[in-house]
């Protein structure tokens, strides 16, 4: 028996012995792998890398190449620091890291940027940066997203506001920010000056955003703008829907208007309006007046009042106005507008 148990301990051994073995020489072997593969070469891993670099870096201007978004905006009294930089969706948050989901989520396409900084005091100087949205849709959703609660209304444009030390904007495909180094006056002409010259470079097209210049100017919040996409006023018709609110005979009055394909599209979803409000909402008809715009149907709803109507390919009207004489008086401004700029 102890001669077994001897031969059993030595057996046990020898296979931990060669066991050791293997593993030892498998780790080698791994240890050597490694080392060789660092001089491998991978033309696949290197072509992401430069293609990203590239990418970066500012591209060289060339007679006949495309300009920059940049080009032609350096106001008076500044001077560009260096060329401008372009950033596509792989690379965008090189730049703007924790922030670039947001853009990409909302249809972006590229950015362009460039620093201008005071000609005589080379410390003061702000960031422009044009973001490529692809749609105005997707611009102004961006800008309004993001819209910071100490802004201010900026005469650059209905879409636009100032901070301290900044300035936003959105205009047609293109969102706007302007970051100044620190809070200056210079600065901040420097930077409404830019977007003044962007807007007239870039006029919107007849899309989306000419919905939001059809607003009437008097009485406008114009931090109140905003963009419903779909199911605006729980009408599920009413997409792509601009709406803000009024001060008007002391009263604060909402408007909204969409541009449509058609006429017959517009008038056919003011018809379905009014009918979702006393059919469907049990809204009572109220009767117009000679005064009242033309073709617009009036229906009040717990005590406020819902004005809609069509005009051209436009269908606008007033939401829960709590004075029927104020709402009635901002859907003759509405109508104006839309009926002189459309």
């Amino acid at each position: 028996m102890f001669n077994k148990q001897i031969r059993g301990n030595i057996g046990a051994t020898s296979v931990e012995t060669i066991s050791g073995s293997l593993i030892l020489t498998l780790l080698v072997l791994i240890a050597v792998l490694v080392y060789f593969q660092q001089f491998r070469y991978d033309p696949a891993l290197f072509n992401i890398q430069l293609g990203q670099t590239a990418q970066i870096q500012a591209s060289p201007k060339k007679g006949g190449g495309e300009a920059s978004l940049t080009d032609g905006l350096t106001p008076p009294g500044f001077k560009a620091m260096g060329n401008a930089e372009t950033f596509d969706k792989t690379t965008l948050s090189d730049k703007i890291d924790g922030k670039a989901d947001l853009y990409l989520e909302s249809g972006f396409v590229s950015m362009t940027c460039q620093r201008f900084s005071n000609a005589i005091k080379p410390d003061l100087w702000y960031e422009l940066f044009v973001y490529d949205m692809g749609a105005p849709l997707n611009a102004f959703s961006v800008y309004s997203n993001q819209r910071r609660a100490d802004g201010r209304d900026s005469t650059a444009s209905l879409i636009a506001y100032t901070t301290p030390n900044a300035l936003f904007l959105a205009q047609g495909l293109y969102y706007i920010e302007a970051v100044a180094s620190q809070t200056d006056a210079s600065l901040s002409s420097g930077m409404e000056n830019a977007a003044h010259e962007f807007i007239r470079k870039n006029a919107a097209a007849q899309t989306e955003h000419s919905a939001i210049a059809l607003l009437p100017e008097e009485g406008l919040l114009k931090s109140s703008i905003k963009l419903m996409l779909k199911d605006a006023f729980s009408y599920d018709k009413f997409t792509n829907m601009v709406a803000a609110d009024y001060v008007l005979m002391g009263t604060t009055t909402t408007a909204f208007l969409s541009v449509r394909e058609s006429p017959d599209e517009a008038a056919a979803l003011a018809d379905g309006y009014y009918k979702l409000i006393t059919n469907d909402l049990g809204g009572d008809i109220i009767a117009t007046t000679a005064s009242a715009v033309p073709n617009m149907k009036i229906a009040s709803m717990l005590g406020d009042y819902e004005m809609v109507f069509a005009s051209g390919n436009v269908v606008a009207g007033v939401h829960a106005a709590k004075k029927r004489e104020a709402g009635e008086v901002l859907a003759q401004k509405l109508a104006g507008s839309v009926g002189g700029k459309k």
